[in-house]
């Protein structure tokens, strides 16, 4: 996989996806709140300057989005929580890795604000 120019990390839920957008080479970050329309998240990412790394933990409501990033080409990490459903793993684009899932359930802390949780799934994207 290429070095990425753009790293992205999302904050993923039903209904609002919080995104924390780093330039890779100027190390500028910025942060955007959408709504939770997997299309158009979707659409966001493939539209930022390639190639595009795009990490993210999410519950039952973030295999659509591992899907419709896939369909759109951009490389993604997803981790999954812990549940029956995200006992199976999620191929995404075409030669990249698999979706992983947490084995002790959510990594986040309690009480962390969206965009922490953003900047902690775009730590996992620069990894």
């Amino acid at each position: 996989m290429a070095k990425a120019k753009t790293l992205v990390g999302l904050d993923v839920h039903a209904t609002k996806i919080v995104a924390a957008v780093l330039d890779a080479d100027t190390g500028e970050l910025k942060t955007f709140a959408m709504s939770g329309d997997t299309a158009a998240v979707a659409g966001f990412c493939a539209g930022l300057p390639r190639p595009v790394r795009v990490a993210y933990e999410a519950g039952p409501t973030g295999y659509g989005l591992a899907r419709e990033l896939a369909r759109r080409g951009v490389a993604a990490v997803a981790q999954f929580h812990n549940s029956a459903q995200a006992r199976r793993r999620l191929p995404l684009a075409p030669g990249n890795a698999t979706v992983s899932r947490a084995s002790n359930g959510s990594s986040q802390a309690a009480g962390s604000s969206p965009n922490e949780q953003s900047v902690a799934a775009l730590r996992t994207a620069r990894t």
